[in-house]
């Protein structure tokens, strides 16, 4: 009996000695036009052993904008992870966009801070190569999480479920069941509006399965409760020629048209990259021409230098594929990023970026944007960011990632 409390006594008092208390601040601060103040995030981290949990706490020129609580840990082949996020002072009205089978489409809703938006727990099992997890969401009316933002850096309040009958007490919550062995995995999502749990898609997905002659691929087949949404194939060295030339190949079925990507690579040179959007056109099934949106060359020279050009006939669809890249009437942009050695151990990044339209000036040109990422200390980075119109005034941003 004394041993064990002896034991006991040790293990209370050598806890807190093995956690560790680690932060991150990131700001980023735009100098010209202004000077205003974009984002400021504080990040701590409580860790012991393999547990951890995180305060996450943002602020921009309104304020303080956010606050979020993660937390995870493995207990052998046992984990566990969730968060939880909180509106502290964000107010005004914003408009809640939801489904095209409801009726209304929008509806305008008035932020009452502080309050609770989302959260998220996830159980999972990884054991002789079994994974399996069950992950549950809970979100607050009309709060969405960022994950399901179309732009990641614009706030979006995309409701899946209809304009509930009282919206202060309205929420949604989502399943997320996922098994997975090896190469092969399926995932299967229900959904609950406050009206009963309801299936909303189902995925089967194949992931690095070995072929001879080092080729791999991908395949993905995806269905809603509407039926079959997209098949998607990607081939790594799928066709191997000599000299070091093999091409990776990805093709994406869906309902709307299809999407064909070519990857030609070089060993002897680097990565070249080709990709082609568009849509096949059907008149009563049958293939009559092809309707292009716009194509990019990336090629890659190193582990971070490389060179890319995206031409964009269609620019809703091409942002669409590849996310928010232009301004205006902006439909082409050139792209160079390289790095080296910096200070401490580090590496310094930069990313040049020069943009055009049929309305710009010399050569079509509009702005040059350059992106850098610097580090002075062994735990500080400096970033910046330096965008010069053909017409209009600079905008001039700094900041910095500071660790400990």
């Amino acid at each position: 009996m004394r041993r064990n409390l002896v034991l006991l006594l040790v293990a209370a008092l050598s806890g807190p000695a093995l956690a560790q208390l680690s932060g991150r601040w990131e700001t980023q601060v735009t100098l010209f036009p202004g000077p205003w103040l974009d984002k400021a995030a504080l990040t701590l981290t409580y860790t012991l052993g393999t547990w951890y949990v995180s305060s996450i706490s943002t602020f921009t020129s309104l304020g303080y904008v956010a606050q979020e609580f993660t937390l995870g840990g493995w207990w052998g082949p046992i984990g566990i992870s969730g968060g939880m996020s909180f509106n502290p002072s964000q107010t005004g009205s914003v408009t809640v966009e939801f489904p095209e089978s409801c009726d209304p489409q929008t509806a305008s809703h008035a932020l009452a801070p502080p309050e609770y938006m989302w959260a998220w727990i996830k159980p999972q099992i990884s054991f002789a190569g079994l994974e399996f997890s069950l992950e549950a969401e809970h979100w607050r009316y009309p709060y969405v999480p960022p994950k399901y933002w179309w732009n990641p850096n614009v706030p979006e309040y995309n409701w899946p479920c209809c304009q509930p009958t009282t919206p202060a007490t309205s929420s949604y919550m989502r399943y997320t069941w996922l098994l997975a062995f090896g190469p092969v995995g399926v995932q299967a999502r229900f959904e609950d509006c406050c009206y009963g749990i309801l299936f909303k898609d189902f995925t089967f997905f194949l992931k690095d399965v070995g072929l001879c002659c080092d080729i791999t691929y991908d395949a993905e087949l995806y269905f809603t409760k509407e039926g079959f949404q997209y098949f998607k194939f990607t081939g790594e060295n799928l066709l191997a020629l000599c000299c070091g030339i093999s091409f990776d190949v990805g093709i994406k079925f869906t309902m709307e048209g299809k999407e064909v990507t070519l990857n030609p690579k070089w060993k002897g040179f680097g990565e070249v990259c080709f990709q082609l959007f568009g849509d096949l056109v059907f008149v009563e099934n049958q293939i009559v021409g092809l309707d292009v949106y716009g194509f990019r060359i990336y090629c890659k020279f190193g582990d971070c230098t490389a060179g890319e050009f995206i031409e964009a006939w269609d620019v809703d669809e091409v942002e669409a594929i590849l996310g928010d890249i232009f301004e205006n009437d902006e439909n082409e942009v050139m792209r160079f990023t390289f790095c080296g050695q910096g200070c401490c151990g580090g590496f310094y990044k930069v990313s040049v970026n020069i943009f055009f339209s049929p309305s710009g000036g010399l050569f079509s040109l509009t702005r040059a944007k350059v992106e850098t990422a610097v580090p002075v200390l062994a735990n500080l980075v400096f970033t910046g960011s330096f965008s010069l119109p053909a017409t209009g005034s600079p905008v001039l941003i700094v900041g910095g990632i500071l660790t400990f």
